[in-house]
This record gives structure tokens, C-alpha cells and sequence, in this order.
């Protein structure tokens, strides 16, 4: 399989001072929908299938970055298509940094919560 990657890994940024992750596109979810995210800090999934989503914590396993700078994102493999040799498919890799939602219920004017 080729991999085509369509944003910087952050612990990139850093090296080659590429656009900070906090310019990233969104992806807002509950907590629970982001823990229910399978894990793949140092590898990727297998079985690539369009639209598959996975949670990463950058630097986990790079000795070279230190702990301030590990950031949660949220992969997606998108834009499958046939690769050049027989038998295997080009993608790409979005990544997106996680905005966890957390619903709150308001306390009507004048009455406490």
C-alpha cells in the first residue's frame, strides 16, 4: 500500500516549522466517542477502508519528543483508489485535532442550579 499523507505529523511542525496543529480541522465529539476510538499511537490500522477513524497520540513512541509536545488527533483514511502496482491501494491520511463536547444543562435566569 502507498500512503499519501495530507496534513504534517505535529512533532514535524516543531522540526520543520510547518502550520501548528491548532490550524487543523475539527472534529468535534463527546468524550466517550473519543475514547470509544481505537488506539494506534505507534502504528496504523489495518484494513484500509474509506472513512475508517482512529485516535493517535503523537510522540508516544518518538524518544526525540518530548512529553509537552505529544498532541491527541483523530485520523481518517480517505480518497482510496487503485495503486499503481497490481494488488494495491493509494490513500491518504487526514488528521484532525480533537474538540471534546461537553453538554451542559443552563440554569434559568433567576433560579439556581
Amino acid at each position: 500500500m502507498t500512503r499519501v499523507a495530507t496534513l504534517p505529523l505535529p512533532s514535524e511542525v516543531k522540526r520543520r516549522g510547518i502550520d501548528s496543529i491548532k490550524n487543523w480541522p475539527a472534529m468535534k465529539l463527546t468524550a466517550a466517542e473519543f475514547n470509544a476510538l481505537p488506539e494506534y499511537s505507534a502504528t496504523e490500522p489495518t484494513g484500509v477502508v474509506e472513512g475508517k477513524l482512529w485516535r493517535r497520540l503523537d510522540g508516544l513512541h518518538d524518544d526525540r519528543c518530548p512529553k509537552h509536545m505529544r498532541v491527541w488527533m483523530i485520523c481518517k483514511y480517505q480518497n482510496l483508489r487503485p495503486g499503481k502496482q497490481a494488488g494495491t491501494t493509494d490513500y491518504e491520511v487526514a488528521r484532525f485535532r480533537p474538540v471534546i463536547v461537553v453538554r451542559a444543562t443552563l440554569a434559568k435566569e433567576g433560579k439556581k442550579p
